[in-house]
């Protein structure tokens, strides 16, 4: 008899790092717009975390919590939880 399995989703396999980074930015969403605990995942759109006011603030939020410095065209192209926290582990200097 044979085992059927899966590949987890991307984001199952991050490193221990990304994994530290995931979590921190997750709670960071949750806490700044005031959302349940275990509210945002990696699919989730940033459509739906608000207004561009709300947007702003979070990125604010994002930099000063992984000392980075994000432009303006890099955020364009976000459309999902998973297009941020991509940036955040990948941006050289990232804490």
């Amino acid at each position: 008899m044979s085992t059927l399995s899966f590949a987890p989703p991307a984001f199952d396999r991050v490193p221990a790092a990304g994994l530290e980074a995931r979590e921190r930015l997750f709670a960071l969403i949750e806490s700044e717009l005031a959302l349940p605990p275990r509210s945002v995942s990696p699919d989730t759109p940033i459509a739906s975390l608000g207004d561009s006011l709300d947007w702003l603030e979070l990125l604010m939020a994002v930099e000063d919590l992984f000392g980075l410095s994000i432009e303006p065209a890099q955020t364009r192209a976000m459309r999902s939880v998973g297009d941020l926290l991509r940036l955040c582990t990948a941006a050289p200097g990232a804490r």
